[in-house]
């Protein structure tokens, strides 16, 4: 056999080998298939278009705006909203797969979270006489060798300022809010791919990617299906749990409170704690007659200045026409709800009476529990293309008792984010990709649901 003329030169495209040679064959191959362009299923460019200024609507503004996409969210109250007071959230500072970090971490906001972290270092639990039922937390816990100091774990961070974190994240990575005005409209050019979203304000916005992220009771979801883009509605509606909810925020100073917090249950309602606001090192020695608090330590009694806040959460059993008329909204709402609180835990042990009396009645605010088993809204047999998608409490809403809500709304986004923007090999497919991040958040999700279910069920059974 001879060799290939060395001044033979190849035509274009082809590479010069020796015939039925293998491993070059085998290397044409691959450097074919590496050439060809890896395109992502959402299109570079397309505007993504979010309902819901939440934690799960700000997670795939922040995912999609920090990959190059032009992001508007639209929020139907007014930005100073959102930064009042709220409540306090449970946040996971480790988790994620395959290396990628909590949801804080790859939002690119875990180290501004842990700092406005406000310690909780130990939780008991009691019976509603006072009896302890309990205890858990990083002081119990043994770490090289050392009793007390625990080491990191779940951060406790008001909801209005995880928020506000987002949104200058939001500032940075580049994207748009609009406040003040909520969707009333939506229509689609199924040959360009592309939703119009009518605004009560009159104005309209496009988009290639609508995100439905407006919580469990959100509009995005009935527009949809009053206008016959979800080919089916949600096997799976929202599911009325029986469980009324009330929060509220005290200054009250207590050993209990201290850097910890605690629940207290009787069968039909129970109590829960967390620090809220400032930690010891806000606390001042005081030796005026201003507003202080005293408590006993050992043999020494000290006189502080309480810079600290507690948010306490109670849940009871609630009819729907027992919360219909608990929760009517009027002047009178927020002493009704705190009286109530009074009139179901007022005879507790200490310091649940005191808390609730030293709560300020414009903190206090309610709901009833309602849950949604997530379900996907695209389906395998039905190729049509929908480019839209449910998040957050709009998805997979779920009680507060396992306290995993926010952790999986801020995972949503960017997992939501990965799945559309992560080029492909073969022919991208936007149906295909929102098919399988359904999928996965179905499976991330349900199971939180339904032990959350579960837990509502549990804690207001009857049985003490």
């Amino acid at each position: 056999m001879s060799r290939p003329d060395p001044d033979v030169v190849p035509p274009p495209g082809r590479q010069s080998r020796l015939p039925n040679s293998s491993s070059n064959t085998s290397h044409e191959n691959h450097s074919t298939h590496s050439r060809k362009p890896h395109l992502p299923s959402l299109l570079p460019g397309t505007r993504v278009v979010i309902i819901g200024a939440g934690p799960a609507g700000l997670s795939a503004a922040i995912s999609f705006a920090a990959r190059g996409y032009p992001v508007i969210i639209v929020e139907k109250h007014p930005r100073g909203f959102l930064s009042g007071r709220g409540y306090g959230l449970t946040l996971s500072y480790y988790g994620g797969k395959n290396g990628e970090g909590s949801p804080l971490k790859q939002l690119g906001i875990l180290d501004e979270a842990a700092d406005a972290d406000v310690p909780s270092r130990s939780h008991y639990v009691f019976r509603s006489d006072g009896n302890v039922a309990g205890y858990y937390g990083g002081a119990f816990s043994c770490s090289r060798g050392e009793k007390g100091t625990g080491q990191r774990g779940n951060l406790r961070v008001p909801r209005n300022v995880l928020l506000d974190i987002m949104l200058r994240r939001l500032e940075v990575v580049g994207g748009e809010v609009r406040w003040g005005c909520r969707p009333v409209g939506l229509t689609l050019d199924g040959a360009r791919q592309e939703w119009t979203v009518a605004l009560d304000d009159g104005s309209k916005l496009s988009g290639g990617l609508l995100v439905g992220s407006d919580g469990v009771r959100g509009a995005t979801r009935a527009l949809m299906e009053g206008e016959g883009f979800i080919v089916s509605p949600s096997p799976h509606p929202t599911c009325p749990l029986g469980v009324a909810v009330l929060l509220g925020i005290s200054r009250l100073g207590h050993p209990l409170l201290n850097e910890r917090g605690f629940y207290s249950l009787d069968g039909n309602a129970r109590i829960f704690t967390m620090p809220y606001e400032g930690g010891a090192l806000e606390d001042e020695v005081a030796a005026t007659d201003e507003w202080v608090r005293g408590y006993c330590c050992g043999a020494a009694t000290f006189e502080v200045r309480w810079r600290r806040r507690t948010m306490w959460q109670l849940s009871f059993r609630c009819t729907t026409a027992e919360a219909e008329a608990l929760f009517q909204k009027d002047d009178a709402l927020p002493r009704r709800l705190l009286q109530r609180a009074l009139d179901i835990c007022g005879c507790w042990h200490d310091p649940v009476p005191q808390m609730l009396a030293d709560t300020e009645p414009g903190s206090v605010w309610g709901t009833s529990l309602v849950d949604r088993t997530p379900s996907p809204i695209h389906r395998s047999d039905h190729p049509t293309v929908l480019p839209a998608v449910f998040i957050g409490d709009a998805a997979h809403a779920m009680s507060p008792f396992k306290g995993q809500g926010c952790n999986q709304s801020l995972a949503d986004g960017p997992a939501l984010a990965r799945h559309l923007t992560v080029g492909k090999a073969k022919k991208p497919s936007l149906h295909t990709a929102l098919l399988v991040f359904e999928r996965e958040m179905v499976q991330r999700t349900r199971k939180k649901v339904e032990a959350s279910r579960k837990s509502a069920e549990a804690l207001h059974s009857g049985k003490g």
